[in-house]
This record gives C-alpha cells, structure tokens and sequence, in this order.
C-alpha cells in the first residue's frame, strides 16, 4: 500500500469514527506529509526518508492563512517552519503508522521517528502589582465564582481545567492535584502554595445547588466576560 493510499483511507476511517483533530490531521497530511512521500510504500520508508521531510519542511517558507485566504509575505519577511510544526505533523505520521499496524496495513512501525528540539518559548510573568490588581479586580465581578478561581490560580499555578472539578474533596492543605505540582514558572515568585480557604467557602456557599464542585461545567450567566466550560466544550 502507498503512502498517499494509506493517507486517504486513514482520513477517511477517522471520520468514519468521529476522529480526534481531524480538521488538523488532514490539512498535515494533504499539504505536507502526502505531496512529500506520495505513491512511497508505506512499510518501505526509512528514517533517511524521515531526516530529509523534517530538512524540507526546516527551509520552508510559513504559509499564512487567515480565513483560508494563502498570503504571500514579500521577500525577507517570510518566516521558516518552526520545528514546533515540524513535529505536529511528525506526529500526525506517527499516528498513522500505529493505526496502520492495528488495521494490518503492516506488521511493525517502518521507521523510529525521532522528533525536532523545540525552543521553550516566551514565558510572561505577573508582576506582584498586576497579581492584586488581578485579584481586586475579580472581587468586583458580577459572578461569584470569579474571584476564588482567580484565587486559587494565582497561590496553586493550577491550570483551568483542573480548578474546574475543584471541591470538598480535594486537598486544602496541598491546593491542588498531583499534576499541578510539577513545577512551574509561576511558583518561583510565588510563595503561597495553599488556597485560600476563604475564597474557596465564598465559590462554594454560591455554588448552583445541583452542581458538586466549586465552580459550575456551564457557566450561571452570560452577561459576564468569565466562562468555564466543561470538557466537553459545554
């Protein structure tokens, strides 16, 4: 089976089973990972096959489409493909071999795809001025749970989905789950690592009564910039 056969089957069966991601799946495939390899046998690519797509891809100029519309930048505004790209679609490959394996396109993955170092990026701290004015802020909001949710993400470093769930069961003492103690920038310059039990009994006194948690998965108004949302997009 070639590579651009066992590209279209692949999408095609994703959609058939309500696919993860699969808006980005394609447009990986049909703009990159398909014009490169093409008719190659699937089982019969290598990792030189892989070290020269990521190379490609490395001299690529950024493709800007904004509502679909491709815009060209002029000569020495043209950005490269960041590897951070590079491996989204790597990862796109990488996929379909497992599921190439699982449907019996092939007996083993054909190659190791080893994936590109990617930069850390920008990491934008709060001063300690713009933390109480955050927090001041939010005591002003017209929806309750504003405020402890600002609180508690400000003393955890919790990220949104796991303050979310946030309830009676969790921790007070730690203030928050397992994941969110791995360490992260924030916590340098912030030295309280407990939620504020205050905060916490204001979100729940005002919670809606038929929702366990802190903080509801639909949001109790909409005349409020503040929504939180459950995990299914809710």
């Amino acid at each position: 089976m070639s590579f651009r056969a066992a590209a279209t089957t692949y999408l095609e069966r994703l959609a058939a089973t309500d696919g993860k991601d699969l808006r980005m799946k394609r447009q990986r495939l049909q703009s990159h990972l398909i014009p490169f390899f093409g008719d190659m046998p699937l089982s019969k690519i290598s990792p030189l096959d892989i070290e020269r797509y990521k190379h490609q891809r490395a001299k690529e100029a950024v493709e800007v489409r904004p509502r679909g519309k491709t815009i060209v930048r002029g000569e020495g505004k043209a950005t490269q493909t960041k590897p951070a790209t590079i491996n989204r679609e790597l990862a796109v490959l990488s996929h379909l071999f497992n599921m190439a394996i699982d449907w019996g396109w092939i007996d083993r993955r054909p190659t190791r795809i080893k994936r590109l170092t990617e930069s850390q990026g920008r990491i934008t701290y709060l001063t300690v001025e713009q933390v109480a004015r955050l927090i001041e802020c939010a005591k002003q909001d017209q929806n309750p749970q504003v405020y402890p949710f600002i609180v508690i993400g400000v003393e955890t470093s919790m990220r949104r989905m796991e303050i979310c769930p946030f309830d009676t069961k969790t921790s007070m003492s730690s203030g928050a789950s397992s994941s969110s103690r791995r360490q992260r920038p924030a916590q340098e310059s912030n030295p309280s690592q407990r939620v504020s039990r205050r905060s916490f009994k204001i979100g729940w006194r005002r919670r809606p009564t038929n929702h366990h948690g802190c903080f509801p998965h639909r949001p109790r108004r909409v005349d409020t910039r503040w929504t939180f949302t459950s995990r299914s997009g809710g």
